[in-house]
């Protein structure tokens, strides 16, 4: 045999062997049927408000990164999940990723089809409500379509929640691809406990002779370790928990005798307080308290979750910093920890101060800006009330939405923290400057990834690059959800969805005697403009705008005003008016009437006035302006009220008669509309509007053609503005009647 054959012989004999060994070792992938990637498609849930992307969440593979607001597909459980696959196949394996944040438990079935009408049950989660991760195995079967039908859901609002569907032939196999990618994400306990940066509190659970104590002790009764630093740690047991408090700095010892109080834990303004949640013998939760003044009070908190929170099941850390010295301080906590529906009407979103959010990046092995990073509040006057709050939702250095609230007149109602007037909401994708970035470091010496400092929010918001921006004016000065109409919303304004721009935040605060305005290319850069012709401040490029009117909180609309800029040049132009009444005929009122202001010298005015969408700028022009309409108003409805009398008009119940004598179903916060100058303006504006077109209805009917030429006089009067013209008119009709 020839020496080149010989060696020929042999590497075709190490690549077989080395065939066989990979095909023992690494089978491949088995495919994933329902995956986008691989044709399916899905109708039922819609992806979450932060995941708008073309791929639905629920069959995109990914599996990890998902949260209150991204990361998932949701629907109501009266809508199915439906997955058609790409051709029918063979598939005896379906898995089911659901939220688990905060701990809900869902309960659903799986049916299989061909035909996509005849449906065959093959598992479900009916009889043990579940969460998170689940497999479910059956005889193979061909199909052409999976439906996931949701039977109950623990969540609020009952809705479910699908982070990923998964459908496969395992055959043999014994773990589910889905399942592996999950538990890659979730590491062990002992390896993330670094995370807290409390190893000498961690140790002190592996003192046999402390815990023995521990588990003698009666609940929520303390026991004292000195540590070897001299700072003292108090351990007690509550119910789930096993808590321990280090007391540091000054505070050695002394239980928060000046710390903030709740769930069975005392701190002091340099405590740490740390959790075992699950029994497992590893912390997996700190509440870390600061004073970095040194006046003696906590301004600032860091919570660090390993898992169960109310972000996730995954490792997740919020800042709070407290920037005033005002009673209210910082975060109220129920069940050691931040639960919404317990605690956001407890907690210190007043005065000055920003929360930032961040989740931790496993692949990077770093903290990231996440979710609201910064969420911030500005209070001008240092009297506890914040006249502004910017609301940024960000992916590491990317900003996603801004949502920023102003409340312009610095009024509230009685006993009331917030008093928001009007909100940008801007959508887009944004990269936060490098000079305008900061950071924090974490007790565990980590310092976390850059956000969007606050300081610098409101400049950024508002020169940065959007792809389209939302005004929502809240016209009659009540900015609550629906479901809490006694409290002002702390958030700002949170917008409905309006034409195609989606809801942000929730729950909205309606459409309802809002007014919306929607600049769908950023063109007028969140300037405002006031237009004389109805004077108010407009959204300057906002090609659309609606002002629905409900004035008596019956959920009906009684009347409608649509704006729109038919030129093109950034300023509404046009106003078209729809009556409820149906003997009301629809009108338009042409434009253009912007704010000029005078120009000495010049034939022509100058330029339109644009405001900047802050308070300092915003606060000096618009409470004259509202005081000024209110009053010129108030004197036109009176002149409309005798004109009315003299000419014997019968006219409906005016919307002015239920601001100051409705109701309503029993509506107590009336009261507090009744206090308001910005409420009584838009109920004395609405009454003007419909008492005008039910007169010059009435006296087309019953009338003089001097009346009619009159009245329609005032009316054109009113539309343009000038409502000192409009009272002119209106005495002089007045006068004619009388001679």
């Amino acid at each position: 045999m020839q020496p080149v054959a010989l060696w020929s012989r042999c590497q075709l004999l190490v690549w077989v062997l080395l065939c066989a060994l990979t095909s023992c070792t690494c089978s491949p992938s088995p495919v994933d049927y329902a995956a986008a990637t691989n044709g399916a498609t899905i109708s039922g849930p819609t992806n979450a408000s932060m995941s708008r992307g073309p791929v639905n969440c629920a069959i995109d593979g990914q599996v990890g990164d998902y949260g209150p607001n991204h990361g998932y597909a949701w629907a109501d459980l009266a809508t199915p999940t439906i997955i058609s696959f790409a051709r029918p196949v063979t598939i005896d394996t379906v898995e089911v990723i659901t939220t688990d944040f905060p701990p809900v438990k869902y309960s659903y079935h799986l049916s299989v089809s061909l035909d996509g009408q005849t449906w065959q049950p093959v598992a479900d989660a009916a009889r043990n409500r579940v969460s998170g991760w689940q497999i479910h195995r059956f005889a193979p079967v061909e199909a052409s379509h999976l439906q996931l039908r949701f039977t109950h859901s623990s969540a609020v609002g009952e809705g479910y929640h699908l982070v990923e569907v998964g459908a496969f032939q395992l055959g043999a196999r014994r773990q589910g691809p889905l399942g592996m990618q999950w538990a890659k994400l979730r590491p062990t306990a002992a390896s993330q406990t670094a995370l807290l940066g409390v190893p000498h509190l961690q140790a002190l659970l592996g003192v046999s002779d402390i815990m023995r104590q521990l588990q003698d002790a009666p609940e929520k009764e303390t026991i004292s370790h000195r540590l070897a630093d001299g700072t003292q740690a108090t351990l007690y047991r509550d119910g789930r928990y096993t808590v321990v408090v280090g007391h540091e700095g000054d505070d050695k010892g002394n239980i928060g005798n000046r710390g903030i109080v709740a769930d069975g834990g005392s701190r002091g303004p340099n405590d740490i307080m740390a959790l075992d949640s699950d029994g497992d013998g590893f912390l997996d939760r700190t509440l870390d308290y600061k004073d970095t003044t040194g006046d003696g009070l906590v301004d600032t908190m860091v919570q660090t979750y390993l898992h169960s929170s109310t972000w996730g099941n995954r490792p997740f850390m919020v800042l709070v910093r407290a920037l005033h010295s005002h009673p209210l301080r910082l975060w109220h906590l129920h069940d050691y920890g931040y639960w919404q529906h317990e605690c956001q009407w407890h907690c210190d979103f007043a005065g000055n101060g920003y929360f930032a959010m961040f989740r931790r990046d496993e692949a990077q092995k770093r903290w990231v800006a996440a979710f609201e990073n910064p969420f911030c509040f500005y209070d001008h006057d240092d009297d506890g009330f914040p006249e502004e709050t910017v609301r940024i939702v960000a992916n590491d250095t990317t900003l996603r939405t801004a949502r920023y609230s102003i409340n312009v007149t610095d009024t509230r109602p009685p006993g009331q923290l917030y008093g928001y007037d009007v909100g940008i909401t801007c959508l887009g994708r944004v990269e936060a400057p490098e000079d305008a970035l900061t950071s924090f470091v974490h007790r565990s010496g980590e310092e976390t990834g850059a956000f969007l400092d606050p300081d610098h929010a409101r400049e950024v918001v508002r020169e940065a690059d959007w792809a389209r921006a939302l005004l929502v004016w809240d016209e009659n000065d009540h900015n609550v959800a629906s479901s809490d109409p006694g409290r002002e919303r702390w958030e700002g304004i949170l917008n409905s969805r309006y034409r195609d721009f989606p809801q942000e935040g929730g729950p909205p605060c309606g459409r309802l005697n809002k007014r919306y305005e929607l600049d769908r290319d950023f063109s007028g850069a969140m300037k405002l403009y006031y237009w004389q012709g109805d004077g108010r401040l407009h959204l300057h490029g906002a090609e659309h705008g609606t002002m629905e009117v409900d004035y008596d909180y019956d959920g009906r609309v009684d009347m409608v005003i649509e704006y729109e800029d038919t030129t093109g040049d950034g300023f509404f132009d046009r106003r078209t008016i729809t009556y409820a009444d149906p003997k009301l005929p629809r009108r338009r009122v042409q434009g253009p009437l912007i704010y000029r202001p005078p120009n000495p010298g010049q034939q022509r005015p100058a330029e339109p006035v644009l405001l900047t969408f802050s308070y300092p700028e915003l606060a000096e022009f618009w409470p004259q302006a509202l005081q000024k309409r209110l009053s010129e108003g108030e004197t036109v409805m009176e002149l409309l009220t005798e004109v009315a009398g003299v000419l014997q008009l019968t006219l409906p119940s005016s919307p002015m008669d239920y601001y100051h004598h409705g109701t309503g179903q029993g509506r107590a916060d009336m009261e507090q509309l009744r206090a308001s100058d910005e409420a009584r303006r838009y109920y004395q504006d609405v009454t003007v509007e419909l008492m005008l077109a039910h007169m010059v209805a009435a006296v087309r009917t019953d009338g003089t053609q001097a009346q009619l030429q009159q009245l329609q006089k005032a009316q054109r009067q009113w539309d343009a503005g000038h409502l000192a013209l409009t009272a002119a008119t209106l005495r002089g009709l007045l006068g004619q009647h009388r001679l």
